[in-house]
This record gives C-alpha cells, sequence and structure tokens, in this order.
C-alpha cells in the first residue's frame, strides 16, 4: 500500500497536494538504526538538497510516510528516539505523517500523536466477491485447475476462511497451482497449519534449488525427512529462534549469524 502511494505520487495519480513524498521501511535496518532526522530520510546521502528544502520548510508540503510501526524495538519506541520525536512534532510539525501498522502495535504509538490524529484507516480483507474474483483471475488460463480448485475450496472451509486474508489468498491460489501442475493436488494443505507448512516447503526448494551444492531438488510433500543434514539443522535453528521470539514478544531479528535458508530474505517490492 505505502508503494503504491508513493507509485501514484511519482505519476502524478495521488498525494497531489503535497511537494514532497517520503517513505522510511521500518523494517530496514538503515531506517531503524538512524540517529538524527538526516540518518533516517537520507541514509545513502543522495538527496542533500532535497533534505535541506525538508528541514527548512520545518516539513510544510511534505508527507513521511512510516511503513511497519510494529517493526521498531522496544528502544526505538522511546521518546527520545528519532521516530517518536517526529511524531510528537518536536521535529518538522509542519510535516504530514502517515503510519503503517499491524493492529496490535497501533496502541504503542505515543498518545500525543494519537490524540492529533485526522483519520485512522483499518484494512479489511477480502470479501466473498474479491475471493471469487482473486481466484478467477488467477486460474483464468487454466479452466480445469479453476473446476479443481473451487471444488477444493468448498470441501475445506478452514482453508477458505484463511482466503478473506489477502495474504493466504495468494499462498493458497500458489501452492495449488504448483501442486496440481507437479499431479500432487491431493497434498494441498487442508488447515492453517499445512498451508504455512506447504509454504515453507515451497521456500526450501527454491532455496535448494538455487544453491549449485544442492542443485534441483524436489522435498517430500509431508515430510522433510529428506532435507540434506546441514539444512535441517539450520532449519531447527531458525525454528527455535521463532519459538523465542513469540516466548519474549521480539519479532524483528537483525545480525543472525547463522544461515537462513532464504526464508527471511527481504522480498523485493515490484
Amino acid at each position: 500500500l505505502a508503494w503504491e502511494l508513493c507509485k501514484g505520487w511519482e505519476e502524478n495519480r495521488l498525494l497531489k497536494q503535497w511537494d514532497v513524498v517520503v517513505l522510511i521501511q521500518l523494517r530496514d535496518v538503515d531506517a531503524r538504526e538512524a540517529s538524527n532526522l538526516e540518518e533516517l530520510l537520507d541514509p545513502d546521502k543522495q538527496f542533500g538538497s532535497e533534505i535541506d528544502y525538508i528541514k527548512r520548510t520545518c516539513g510544510n508540503g511534505v508527507m513521511i510516510i512510516f511503513d511497519g510501526y510494529d517493526e521498531l524495538s522496544e528502544k526505538q519506541k522511546q521518546r527520545t528516539s528519532v521516530f517518536q520525536r517526529l511524531l510528537v512534532r518536536r521535529l518538522l510539525p509542519g510535516a504530514t505523517l502517515l503510519v503503517t501498522s499491524r493492529p496490535l502495535a497501533t496502541q504503542e504509538l505515543p498518545m500525543e500523536f494519537r490524540k492529533q490524529l485526522h483519520e485512522h484507516i483499518e484494512v479489511v480483507g477480502f470479501s466473498d466477491n474479491d475471493i471469487d474474483e482473486y481466484v478467477k483471475c488467477k486460474f483464468c488460463d487454466t479452466p480445469d485447475m479453476l473446476i479443481d480448485f473451487q471444488s477444493y475450496i468448498s470441501s475445506h472451509p478452514f482453508i477458505y476462511k484463511a482466503m478473506y486474508i489477502p495474504l493466504h489468498c495468494a499462498l493458497v491460489t500458489d501452492l495449488y497451482q504448483t501442486y496440481w501442475r507437479k499431479g500432487k493436488k491431493e497434498f494441498a494443505p487442508k488447515t492453517i497449519t499445512q498451508l504455512y507448512t506447504c509454504f515453507i516447503h515451497s521456500l526450501l526448494e527454491r532455496y535448494l534449488d538455487d544453491d549449485p551444492v544442492y542443485g534441483p531438488h524436489e522435498l517430500c510433500v509431508q515430510e522433510l525427512t529428506d532435507l540434506p543434514q546441514d539444512v535441517y539443522d539450520d532449519l531447527m535453528k531458525l525454528a527455535e529462534l521463532a519459538a523465542k521470539g513469540i516466548r519474549e514478544q521480539e519479532y524483528v531479528f537483525d545480525n543472525l549469524t547463522h544461515n537462513t535458508l532464504g526464508l527471511m530474505q527481504r522480498v523485493n517490492d515490484s
């Protein structure tokens, strides 16, 4: 959504009332480690004149988009951090701020910021019509697969309910498409746990395919028993890290020392 807003501004379709739009993706290490305004807005030091303009105007005519507030650590949410000083208007008081976050983290926004909110928008999931439209578009070139898929989701209501979340909708259709083409549609996920297990399988297969040491590699659909031992060991380390993160409510991991198997790589926005 944040990328689409910026793209629309660049193409003069959206946000026309702002002279400058700055997107700060808070999952990026450079953004989260910024200690001052310059490091936050221009970590690569490529836009000196633009930063001078923003500071000179105190942010008037500028929109700053904080994408992913929930990605910040507790330290970065302290009042002295550059993020908080922007949110409570101690820096660039004339700027318009747009913050995206998962719902649970919105209560962690500074009270001063929440009191000044002009608008609070919650993005809801797909409707039944949205799911139907997405599915028909996804399988528009393969009518036989479409018929099979519609039968599949009608037989598995838990999977269909998961598709109200757009990300799940994409996962379910992509995985079914993969299994159908391999002649293994009977292994398509039937529960939410199986959905994410199958997703991890597909990511691991991609990792193994791209690694010259392992080459093309097709995993067992239901088990990971045929993983190379070193890859299996790394996967167990990631599982332990995830479990620890849940227990300690830590969801951002930087500077990992072991192989992440492609499971924690940044997805290129396009």
